[in-house]
C-alpha cells in the first residue's frame, strides 16, 4: 500500500501505525500493511490504496450502534501497512459467530513484516507490529471529520476476540486519530517515533475520545469492553462529537512466528 500522509495517533502500546486500505466492491478486504502493537501515544499514518467502502451513506447514529454500520477496516498500521504483510477478510473466513453477535465478523491474518518503504524520505525498516483501525470515512487519518456519535447516549465499546493458536498479548483502543495543535495553533509537528514514519504534517482534525486496554487472547472468544473517555481528561466531553476512529486493534510480530490470525466480532458502541 502506498501512504501519501502521516498524522498521529494515539493510545495502544508501544508502537507507530500505517495504515493501507482500499475500497473494493467485494465483501472479502484484503490489505496489506505494515503494524507494530498499538501504542497510545502512537502516531497515525494516513494512507491510501487498499481499503474496503463504507456502504451507502446514512443517518448518523442517535444511540448505540455496530461500528461495522459506519466504519470501514481501513486503517492498517505498522508492518500492515505494507502491502502483502496483512489480509483483511470481512464477513468470510471469520470464527465461528458468539451467539447474539451484532454487526460483521472480522479476520486478519498477519503473515509477514516485509519492509516498508516511504514514499518521500524514501526510509525503509521493519515495524515487528501490525494492527488496523476502524475509519469513517474510509482510510481518514484527519483530512476530514469524524461521524458524529451521541456520546451523551453512549459509555463503552463492546468486542469479542480471538486468535487461531496460541495466545497473543494485545492492544485495543477507541478513539486517538489525528494530533491536537500546538498551543499557538500551529500543526503539530510529523512524529519522530512512528512507525513507519510520517512524511508529512498531522491532518487538521483529530478525535476528542481515547480509551484503551491490553489483554492477552487465546483461541476461545473473550468479550472485552473499553470505556468512553476524553482524550483531554480536563475537557468535558460534549453530547455528540465527531469519531474518526472507532475501534483498534494491534499485535506484536516478534513474539512468536508468522503467520498470525485474529479474529474480531460483535464490535458495538452502547
Amino acid at each position: 500500500m502506498s501512504v501519501r500522509h502521516h498524522g498521529s495517533y494515539s493510545a495502544l502500546p508501544s508502537a507507530r501505525l500505517r495504515f493501507c486500505y482500499s475500497a473494493q466492491p467485494s465483501a472479502r478486504l484484503r490489505r496489506d500493511f505494515s503494524l507494530p502493537p498499538l501504542t497510545i501515544a502512537a502516531v497515525l499514518l494516513a494512507s491510501s490504496g487498499c481499503a474496503p467502502k463504507a456502504g451507502q451513506p446514512k443517518p448518523p447514529p442517535e444511540g448505540p450502534f455496530a461500528v461495522s454500520e459506519y466504519y470501514a477496516p481501513s486503517g492498517a498500521m505498522g508492518d500492515g501497512a505494507t502491502p502483502g504483510n496483512l489480509v483483511i477478510n470481512q464477513g468470510t473466513d471469520c470464527k465461528a459467530r458468539p451467539d447474539g453477535a451484532r454487526g460483521n465478523c472480522f479476520s486478519f491474518q498477519y503473515v509477514n513484516n516485509a519492509p516498508y518503504t516511504t514514499p518521500v524520505s524514501k526510509s525503509t525498516g521493519v515495524c515487528n507490529w501490525a494492527g488496523l483501525f476502524w475509519q469513517y470515512p474510509t482510510n481518514n487519518w484527519g483530512t476530514e471529520t469524524g461521524l458524529p456519535i451521541p456520546v451523551s447516549k453512549l459509555t463503552k465499546v463492546t468486542f469479542q476476540v480471538a486468535v487461531a493458536s496460541g495466545s497473543e498479548l494485545m492492544t485495543f483502543q477507541l478513539g486517538g486519530i489525528g494530533t491536537p495543535p500546538l498551543p499557538d495553533g500551529a500543526p503539530a509537528p510529523p512524529s519522530t517515533t512512528a512507525c513507519p514514519p510520517p512524511d508529512s504534517p498531522s491532518p487538521t482534525n483529530y478525535d476528542l475520545l481515547l480509551g484503551s486496554l491490553m489483554q492477552t487472547v487465546g483461541t476461545d472468544w473473550q468479550k472485552l469492553e473499553i470505556p468512553i473517555g476524553a482524550r483531554d481528561p480536563a475537557s468535558p466531553l460534549p453530547s455528540t462529537t465527531l469519531l474518526i476512529g472507532a475501534f483498534a486493534w494491534s499485535v506484536a510480530g516478534n513474539t512468536s512466528p508468522l503467520p498470525k490470525t485474529v479474529y474480531i466480532d460483535d464490535l458495538f458502541y452502547e
